[in-house]
């Protein structure tokens, strides 16, 4: 008989927590309704919906929460994300091509074969974000706050001309990146940066 009032407290717990869930994915499917209709959803929370392969063309998800939502090879060419949640999003192979995704955090987002041509990545959080194989070029990630682009991965990326100045690249992954046609490092947090076969705004390969 003791155990009743605990029991009777889980089940309430239970019901809490699924009527919680059920609101959540509610709200989500109505932004994702929306976005999917208008184009235009700033402020929305469509977190770990699937969008893959969508034409999102200069859709508007400013201040949104994007987080773990699956972009893979969405068209998201001029889109604004900015001051947007991508933590853990799925972008590989997406158009983002003159994208402003300026304040956003991308930390531990996958950006694999992207297309990231002159996007705009000033004062983004770009944590342990994979960039493998991506164009970058022409990339803004510097501004009036510098991204913070600590422990990416940007492998093989192509980051010819791109703005690194007073970027933080500590203990990123930039072996064999292309950062020729004067790419700017000025300032560059480079400590502990993989700079392996790394061709350098000057032309010239280097080797750790």
């Amino acid at each position: 008989m003791k155990f009743k009032p605990f029991i009777a407290l889980l089940l309430i717990t239970a019901l809490v927590f699924f009527n919680l869930i059920t609101s959540a994915n509610a709200s989500n499917t109505k932004d994702v309704n929306k976005l999917l209709g208008s184009n235009f959803c700033p402020f929305c929370d469509i977190s770990f919906s699937d969008l893959s392969k969508h034409n999102l063309k200069k859709a508007d998800l400013s201040f949104s929460d994007l987080s773990g939502v699956n972009f893979s090879e969405a068209n998201l060419n001029s889109a604004d994300l900015s001051q947007s949640d991508l933590s853990f999003a799925i972008l590989k192979n997406a158009d983002l091509g003159n994208a402003n995704l300026g304040s956003s955090n991308l930390s531990s987002a996958d950006l694999s074969n992207a297309s990231l041509f002159k996007v705009n990545l000033g004062d983004a959080v770009l944590t342990n974000a994979n960039f493998t194989g991506a164009n970058l070029r022409q990339a803004k990630l510097s501004g009036l706050n510098p991204a913070v682009a600590s422990g990416a991965n940007f492998k093989g990326a192509d980051l010819k001309g791109a703005n690194l100045k007073d970027v933080s690249l500590v203990k990123a992954d930039l072996s064999g990146v292309d950062l020729s046609n004067d790419a700017n490092l000025q300032g560059a947090n480079l400590k502990g940066t993989i700079l392996t076969d790394t061709v350098m705004p000057n032309g010239k390969s280097h080797i750790n």
